[in-house]
């Protein structure tokens, strides 16, 4: 399940407040509620990099295979994409400046997905503290205990939290216009 906030125009200016993602894991349903921040970063060096923020013990850093090195464990580490890393010319050891801010590169990972293998990874503290929106994520990823249960807990989030817009997440990508022009603007 993914949740966003509910009537936002762009799903990257989407903002729910932390306290909403432990209220979410405490429910009986769910098996675990993991944080995400997005934002792009641009520079003329990087004319559109995607950057995430996400807990490197969550359930959702499962997503992002590492091809080679490890997963983030401090403020200054960052893992990329490895469309990225050709892109980039860099690899494990080197630095990646972001709003000149210096990044050691610690891994390479790959999902099949071209706006995520272009983009970086770096724990979800340091992501907010680099988009300058503290305490404040763009998306809640749900897992639910029992599968069969996905429906009925996202009514149960969408009547709860009525800031918040849930979706089984097959559903959310497939509706949501924002992750079609994401894709495009990757791709070109």
């Amino acid at each position: 399940i993914t949740v966003m906030q509910r009537d936002v125009a762009d799903m990257s200016l989407s903002s729910l407040d932390e306290r909403t993602v432990r209220a979410i894991q405490g429910m009986p349903e769910v098996n675990s509620a993991s944080p995400f921040m997005l934002g792009v970063i641009s520079s003329p060096e990087m004319p559109l990099f995607i950057v995430g923020g996400l807990d490197p013990n969550s359930a959702a850093m499962r997503h992002y295979k590492l091809v080679e090195g490890r997963y983030m464990e401090r403020p200054n580490e960052i893992v990329i994409g490895k469309i990225a890393a050709e892109m980039y010319k860099v690899g494990i050891g080197d630095t990646l400046s972001l709003n000149d801010n210096r990044y050691k590169i610690v891994g390479i990972s790959e999902t099949g997905i071209s706006y995520e293998d272009s983009g970086g990874m770096l724990a979800l503290r340091e992501a907010q503290r680099l988009l300058s929106r503290p305490r404040n994520v763009t998306f809640i990823f749900v897992d639910v205990k029992d599968p069969a249960m996905s429906d009925a807990v996202v009514k149960a989030i969408n009547r709860r939290f009525p800031e918040a817009r849930a979706s089984v997440s097959s559903e959310f990508a497939q509706g949501s216009n924002d992750i079609q022009q994401t894709m495009g603007m990757a791709n070109a």
